[in-house]
């Protein structure tokens, strides 16, 4: 059921228990009404108050109540409904008699001591449920439709935020699989088509799946990571050796599109030493709900090495992060040890 269709259904039950409230409390009140000895002003004077009571309660209720809750003074609505109260009192003093025969309007058990003159009883319980209950509704439906709202600008927000981020991905992306293809025409222009194609294929991943979905399976980020990888060693020697392993469980498994792409080119940033053996680790584990995300690259170069946890790449994917998750529902640690810089994330399933 949507928001519309449960505040009909709140509107629905808030008219049956007003009409019953009145039916049940208003019988002491009205019976003047049907009895017809009583005078025409103490039944000028009911219709009077409940007609002035049904237009004061709905201007409070649909008219001031939104209007100061709209302004963020609410309180005054308070002295408003009081002085409202008083105003029907005055309307009721002004158009009743100044005594009536307690008969007409029905003499209570064991009231034989009282006098047979009274004056016309001000509805009370009657002209609370009048203004009360309209003006709880009013109250609830702004404020449902506040919270709304606001949840609606949040929405928008995360949306805006998470396409700058995704947004700032792309072009660091495009940067450097370019050079890469200029290193190849350089050594090797056969080979650069080849390079050329991957990198289109890798560049429709970008603007369909990346830009256009919120969530994608974890199999298609696996596969774009592989491509991604294998363009990339293209740029290095055989010194190089880039391992890649993945364990997963469930393909259809959710995340955030390049969520590990920053770190996979942090890891050939700066973890690669062209005239050394350098052993790059990346590995994927997904059992049940959670993912597991490791990495670990050698030190290359200690000024550079403190970069690598604190940079603009690493600053987004945690804010996408914070985004998309809870607070428990991911666990991101990154940092280094004995030369080797590691990091891990863990996941569970969105």
């Amino acid at each position: 059921m949507d928001a519309k269709s449960r505040k009909v259904k709140v509107l629905y039950q808030v008219i049956l228990v007003t009409v019953i409230a009145i039916l049940v409390v208003s019988g002491p009140y009205t019976r003047p009404l049907f009895n017809t000895e009583a005078p025409f002003r103490i039944k000028f004077s009911i219709i009077t108050v409940f007609a002035a009571g049904l237009i004061i309660s709905n201007v409070l209720a649909f008219i001031a109540l939104p209007y100061l809750f709209k302004k963020d003074r609410i309180f005054w609505y308070f002295f408003l409904f009081l002085f409202g109260i008083f105003t029907l009192y005055l309307i009721h003093k002004v158009s009743a008699p100044a005594t009536i025969d307690i008969d007409i309007i029905g003499r209570p058990p064991n009231s034989d001591m009282l006098p047979n003159e009274v004056k016309p009883p001000f509805p009370i319980p009657l002209v609370l449920i009048i203004f009360t209950i309209p003006s709880f509704f009013t109250l609830f439906w702004q404020w449902s439709t506040s919270k709304q709202l606001k949840e609606q600008a949040i929405n928008e927000q995360l949306r805006a935020e998470l396409n700058f981020l995704k947004n700032q991905l792309s072009p660091h992306f495009l940067f450097n699989s370019l050079n890469t293809i200029y290193a190849l025409t350089q050594s090797d222009p056969e080979k650069s088509g080849e390079v050329t194609l991957k990198l289109s294929k890798l560049l429709r991943y970008l603007v369909y799946d990346a830009q256009f979905q919120k969530t994608i399976p974890l199999l298609k980020e696996v596969h774009f990571l592989e491509n991604y990888i294998a363009l990339t060693k293209l740029r290095y020697t055989e010194n190089t050796i880039i391992e890649f392993k993945h364990n997963i469980e469930k393909e259809n498994f959710q995340i955030p599109p390049l969520l590990f792409l920053i770190f996979v080119e942090n890891c050939l940033k700066h973890g690669v030493n062209p005239s050394k053996n350098t052993l790059i680790k990346i590995k994927i584990t997904q059992e049940n709900d959670q993912l597991i995300f490791e990495t670990q690259n050698p030190v290359v170069d200690i000024n550079a090495s403190e970069g690598q946890g604190g940079n603009v790449g690493f600053k987004n994917v945690q804010r996408r992060l914070e985004l998309y998750y809870q607070e428990g529902q991911y666990n991101f640690t990154h940092g280094q040890e004995n030369g080797t810089f590691r990091i891990n994330l863990r996941i569970q399933e969105l």
